[in-house]
């Protein structure tokens, strides 16, 4: 990781503890909206919109997704108004990435981790390596509670890992024609990728809305047992690159999290 990702990072993360320790009420979104002067707004339900932060309003969808996933997605817009209103983040944020494309991009990332930070602290992850050694079985370890986002997991599991990988977190594409159904009622199109993460030695990153293709061992997931993991090779989603790496992937409500490990793991983290 270049060291201005890491500084921006460190400085979202140190700005979500700031918010957790001086706002009592950080754990119900709601509540932490209010009392930040943020509106909430729930868009209609045909609408294809599940989040998005405009002025000191936070438009959030109320269907379709589990309630972990709703949560995340709140606190992902959230992150987006703190940015914002944090000079020294914001104006690092633009100054190194002057491409617009490259700033959204550095910007939904920055988002995502500050939104899997509020739901699950990242030394969560490295405790609980300790005890159950690191893979994508402590995935499932966390989803006692319904208010953790399997997404949040995946996200801190990645960042927290020593060695290079990528987190990613992908769903069936909405678009084209009406899919068919698998034997297991599972919608059997292609998948894009919605969330991905790289950890702090891997160079690389992984796009959002980058198609994933029936052949692929996540789309063998998505048509697979709820729950089960599935270990094998497989291509990483880059956009123009040919990169094949050991994958973990798991399908829970509809999407599938998967780790990438370039190098084999090391575990327990630190």
């Amino acid at each position: 990781m270049r060291p201005v990702e890491a500084e921006l990072e460190n400085m979202v993360i140190s700005m979500v503890q700031t918010v957790k320790s001086n706002c009592p009420v950080w754990a119900d979104p709601e509540r932490l909206s209010s009392s930040l002067g943020l509106f909430v707004h729930l868009a209609q339900q045909d609408s294809p919109i599940q989040g998005a932060s405009v002025d000191n309003v936070v438009v959030l969808s109320s269907t379709g997704r589990s309630l972990g996933r709703q949560v995340f997605t709140f606190y992902h817009e959230i992150l987006h108004h703190l940015i914002r209103r944090n000079e020294e983040l914001y104006s690092s944020l633009h100054d190194h990435y002057e491409d617009e494309e490259e700033f959204r991009n550095a910007n939904e990332r920055l988002a995502n981790i500050g939104a899997a930070e509020f739901m699950l602290p990242r030394q969560s992850i490295v405790e609980a390596s300790h005890r159950y050694g690191y893979s994508l079985e402590l995935l499932p370890h966390f989803l006692g509670s319904t208010r953790v986002s399997p997404t949040a997991v995946c996200v801190q599991l990645a960042l927290s890992a020593p060695h290079r990988c990528i987190g990613l977190v992908a769903r069936p594409s909405g678009n084209g024609t009406p899919s068919r159904l698998s034997p297991r009622g599972v919608p059997d199109r292609a998948l894009i990728t919605e969330v991905a993460v790289s950890s702090g030695t891997m160079k690389y990153r992984v796009g959002r809305n980058i198609s994933i293709s029936r052949g692929h061992l996540l789309h063998r997931v998505m048509l697979g047992d709820e729950r089960t993991i599935t270990s094998g090779k497989a291509r990483i989603p880059f956009r123009n690159t040919v990169w094949e790496a050991d994958c973990e992937a798991i399908r829970i409500h509809g999407q599938v999290f998967a780790l990438f490990h370039v190098d084999p793991p090391r575990g327990p983290l630190r």
